[in-house]
């Protein structure tokens, strides 16, 4: 009898990735976990592989899904990512889970900078509500292992690839539309970026490495690149007019001019959503006027982004590297590759 693997968020971007890779290796019974089904659900479900509801904020769903599950690879996102993950891990504890590999992110070292190690803790300063709810994971994730479940958590780095939005698509439209550019040394800070293939490489090695309960693991690409060199190479591989340069400090200036328009535009999308598209429905001015908006702070980097893009670090992969015997080795000329030709041959359905 093959040993079963659950996939949590097994709709999402890395979750589909990682149901892919197990089930075509074939070492493994392979469980989709799906909190709905989704816009990314279809592409697993052509997979001969069970899907289960697995909405990890309701008990019942979370025993019946770790029925019988040997290891866990626990890819889902959520509003709340630190108390669902506390669930999964008592759910898991209660159920006998062998390992449970928990996705983390880089995130946790917050504005470090230099070479960051497994070892570095995010200096003093505020934290993005993302960074803190996946530094709380893992505190759930370190306390679960002191009682005894075998965890492991993963740090990936910039994740892109096909089927990737936040770092593919949504740079694939910034590029696209030709207002997006070399923004000078505002972006010549470091892009640590990693293949979504590399990232499932280490999470399916995760499961059987023997020593690893308790740890947490970087994982990067095989080479480190700036930002700006990311956006040129892309654009590249999109097949779109050279780069024009922008000045960093009209770029800096207009973020922090928008900023203000960014948090007005969030409120009213929050409560007043079903207005605004009853108007644009009805009125060609305001859906000229809104989409000419949104284009434009759409194609403006926010004060978050210019802090990424200037920021000097490499996290450093030599502990995941020893304790898995594997390193990265999908490089940014065959990951913009791949990625060029999925957005390509997908159209106008990667821009939704």
């Amino acid at each position: 009898m093959r040993e079963t693997v659950l996939v949590t968020g097994a709709g999402g971007f890395i979750g589909g990735t990682v149901v892919e890779a197990l089930h075509f290796a074939g070492q493994h019974e392979v469980r989709a976990g799906i909190r709905r089904w989704g816009t990314g659900v279809p592409r697993i479900a052509r997979l001969p592989v069970q899907i289960v509801p697995c909405d990890l904020t309701d008990p019942a769903q979370l025993t019946a899904a770790l029925a019988e599950v040997d290891y866990v690879i626990h890819c889902a996102t959520s509003n709340d990512i630190a108390q669902v993950t506390a669930n999964l891990l008592n759910a898991a504890a209660a159920s006998k889970v062998r390992r449970l590999v928990h996705l983390s992110s880089i995130a946790v070292y917050g504005a470090a900078t230099g070479i960051v190690d497994e070892t570095v803790t995010a200096p003093p300063g505020r934290l993005s509500q993302y960074a803190t709810a996946k530094l709380r994971a893992e505190e759930y994730c370190c306390a679960a292992a002191k009682a005894g479940l075998d965890v492991v958590m993963l740090r990936p780095s910039i994740v892109y690839g096909p089927f990737s939005t936040l770092w593919t698509a949504v740079y694939a439209v910034r590029l696209r539309t030709g207002r997006w550019g070399d923004l000078g040394e505002a972006a010549n800070g470091k892009c640590n970026l990693v293949h979504v293939h590399d990232v499932v490489r280490h999470a399916v090695a995760a499961l059987s490495g023997a020593g690893l309960a308790g740890e947490a693991y970087n994982v990067n690409g095989p080479e480190i690149i700036t930002w700006n060199q990311y956006f040129h190479a892309f654009n590249a591989k999109l097949g779109l007019p050279p780069l024009r340069s922008q000045l960093p400090g009209k770029v800096r200036f207009v973020s922090h001019l928008t900023k203000p328009l960014r948090s007005a535009g969030k409120l009213a999308l929050r409560n007043f959503s079903s207005q605004l598209i009853w108007l644009s429905q009805r009125n060609a001015h305001v859906r000229h006027v809104m989409k000419v908006a949104e284009l434009r702070l759409r194609c403006t980097p926010n004060e978050e982004e210019l802090r990424l893009f200037g920021q000097d670090a490499i996290y450093t992969t030599a502990k995941a590297e020893q304790a898995f015997g594997i390193c990265s080795r999908v490089g940014v000329e065959e990951g913009l590759t791949m990625t060029g030709a999925w957005l390509n041959h997908i159209g106008e359905y990667a821009f939704g």
